[in-house]
């Protein structure tokens, strides 16, 4: 909301839950086209030509994911019930794999990423496996972000690189892992 201060997301107030992917498909289709949106909007198209555009990409990640990786989850992020992230998770013997992790526009820089991040974090070193997440060159301030929690790049495949929290890492210091609310 215009004029809303959005304050640092604390603990109790940020709570995660398994998405359904058919009875929550909305929310997780209004956080997918809240990211990807304006990385067509140089196209100029109207508003249901880009819905139509974004609706096919979505189904086809869902697709791909479910196929390349069985058993993966999507878990959304609430704040006051709200849906204010999606991370989409795959965990395997040898890693947990963060396949997409997205913040709504209007939350970013509370402290959500972070939270949400720690707490993956934990989870890997608790598994004693990395953490990894494919992310695009472009997207710097994500990049500063992984950097920042720990991240570390293992892999440069042109369009992205493959980063990686690794199960011995101590974390980033002065941050505190926030327990699900």
């Amino acid at each position: 909301m215009p004029g809303t201060n959005h304050s640092s997301a604390t603990a109790h107030e940020l709570t995660v839950r398994i998405a359904d992917p058919v009875l929550d498909n909305e929310q997780l289709y209004a956080l997918f086209r809240d990211a990807r949106a304006t990385d067509f909007a140089s196209l100029d198209w109207d508003a249901q030509r880009l819905d139509a555009l974004l609706r096919g990409q979505f189904d086809a990640q869902r697709s791909d994911y479910d196929q390349r990786f069985p058993g993966s989850e999507q878990r959304l992020a609430l704040l006051e019930g709200t849906p204010v992230a999606l991370l989409w998770v795959w965990r395997s013997e040898d890693q947990i794999r963060l396949l997409d992790f997205i913040v709504a526009a209007a939350r970013r820089n509370t402290g959500i990423g972070t939270a949400l991040m720690l707490r993956l974090q934990a989870e890997a070193a608790e598994a004693s496996v990395p953490l990894r997440h494919m992310v695009a060159v472009t997207n710097t301030r994500a990049i500063r972000l992984y950097e920042r929690l720990g991240f570390m790049t293992i892999a440069d495949a042109g369009s992205h690189l493959l980063m990686e929290y690794p199960p011995n890492a101590t974390g980033a210091t002065g941050l505190r892992v926030p327990e699900d609310g």
